[in-house]
């Protein structure tokens, strides 16, 4: 992991992912995710986080292009904390990349041939 260098996750995903695990009984998946934790820092939302989230939402509304709340909180932490967003799931936030400048990349596909 040190390759990477740190990981920080939005608190919002820390949720996603312990609901996840938790109402699946993935109890090895939990696991390695709380491993993970120890490496990781959680960024939690802030006035900052939720006035550019509300500023999004107004804007992308009235573009007819609204995106999932928890997703929208997930790249708008990002945004603010000006951090690349890894997902496998690009195509929830392909709305916020051209608008709010969020940049995505996606490490699952990456070294696909």
């Amino acid at each position: 992991m040190k390759k990477f260098g740190c990981f920080k996750i939005s608190c919002i995903t820390y949720y996603e992912c312990l609901r996840g695990y938790k109402a699946s009984g993935a109890t090895t998946r939990l696991k390695l995710f709380q491993d993970f934790l120890q490496i990781t820092e959680v960024i939690y939302l802030d006035k900052a986080i939720l006035e550019k989230a509300g500023e999004i939402y107004g804007v992308m509304k009235n573009k007819g292009l609204l995106t999932g709340e928890l997703d929208l909180l997930i790249g708008t932490t990002a945004i603010v904390n000006h951090l690349k967003m890894v997902t496998n799931n690009e195509k929830h936030y392909q709305n916020l990349k051209p608008h709010f400048n969020l940049e995505i990349e996606n490490w699952m596909t990456k070294n696909v041939r």
